[in-house]
């Protein structure tokens, strides 16, 4: 009896240790990935990783998720939008940087009437008591003796934001066009800013009056890069058009420069300009180009002053071998115009 129950008792032993080894060891279904689900016939099954990832793209964001995911597409809008309202903003006319020009200069005494008597327009330039400095302008564009605009200079230190009032009327009374000059570009203030292309980004011009444009800057019938900033339009009847890169070394040149020379003003830039302004010159009376920054100056632009007007050839080098520059524009109205 004592045998029997000894034997029992090891048999019973035996079969719980193997029981709690057994399920020990088991597979564990949590970490198991699950087999492939079947497929209609004549298509492969579709594997659970792929499965997980699909769950989790179309898995509802959690509300944390969706609040950053707003926030971001918040800014990216932002950003996005204003980039697009800078880009839609009207680049600066040939008037626009004489006038920036001057109230950079400053004037003596409290105005100026009539600062540039030769040209088709007229501007007045005023320094109101307590003023650091130009604090308005009015201008005419076509002297009918009715100002088509007033501009408002606001300075901060240094610093200074000049708003540009617009009379679409012309009737010297109605400023309802508003911009900002920023860098450039006019801009429209931010409650008419409702994207590109629309016509509160653009402001109306004054009705049958021909508007002063940029000063002529060159447009270069040299080969074509696929920089946005070098690249220009072929010539037509009216002149080339002025590229971002005619204008950042005009707006240089109407600031002036510190010393005889300053070389690679725009250091950031995929092309390289040197300035120079040579003894017993009013300002930068030359430019050298470098298109691509291959060390071959591929154009020169050569500055005649008279007082604080220019006239300004634009040479180019279209076999880009610094020596031959066969292709000539002058700068007229803002444009390149074949000489």
């Amino acid at each position: 009896m004592k045998y029997k129950t000894f034997r029992t008792l090891a048999i019973l032993g035996v079969i719980v240790v193997g029981g709690a080894t057994l399920y020990s060891v088991r597979p564990d279904p949590a970490h198991n990935p699950p087999a492939a689900i079947p497929s209609a016939p004549g298509t492969a099954p579709i594997p659970a990783a792929t499965r997980a990832e699909t769950s989790a793209k179309t898995r509802p964001p959690t509300s944390a998720t969706s609040s950053a995911a707003a926030t971001t597409g918040t800014a990216a809008a932002t950003s996005s939008g204003e980039a697009t309202v800078l880009a839609a903003g009207d680049p600066l006319r040939y008037l626009d940087r004489r006038v920036v020009r001057t109230i950079e200069q400053g004037i003596s005494g409290s105005r100026k009437k009539d600062a540039y008597p030769s040209e088709s327009w007229k501007a007045n330039f005023y320094k109101d008591t307590g003023a650091r400095g130009v604090n308005r302008v009015k201008i005419d564009l076509d002297r009918d003796e009715r100002w088509d605009e007033k501009w408002t200079i606001t300075r901060k230190g240094s610093d200074y934001t000049i708003k540009r009032q617009v009379s679409p009327k012309d009737d010297d009374q109605t400023y309802s066009v508003e911009f900002t000059l920023a860098g450039d570009r006019w801009i429209a203030p931010m409650k008419a800013r409702t994207g590109a292309g629309t016509a509160a980004n653009t402001p109306p011009a004054p009705t049958a009056r021909p508007t002063p444009t940029t000063p002529p800057v060159r447009s270069s019938p040299a080969t074509p890069t696929t920089s946005g900033d070098v690249a220009a339009p072929g010539p037509d009847a009216g002149g080339v058009p002025l590229r971002r890169l005619d204008t950042q070394i005009l707006n240089t040149i109407d600031r002036g420069i510190a010393g005889a020379k300053k070389k690679d003003a725009f250091p950031t830039q995929a092309w390289k300009a040197n300035l120079y302004k040579d003894a017993g010159e009013g300002g930068v009376n030359r430019v050298k180009i470098d298109l691509d920054r291959d060390e071959r100056w591929d154009e020169k632009w050569t500055l005649t002053w008279n007082k604080e007007t220019y006239e300004l050839k634009r040479q180019i080098s279209p076999t880009d071998d610094d020596r031959t520059y066969s292709v000539e524009y002058r700068l007229r109205h803002g444009r390149w115009v074949p000489k």
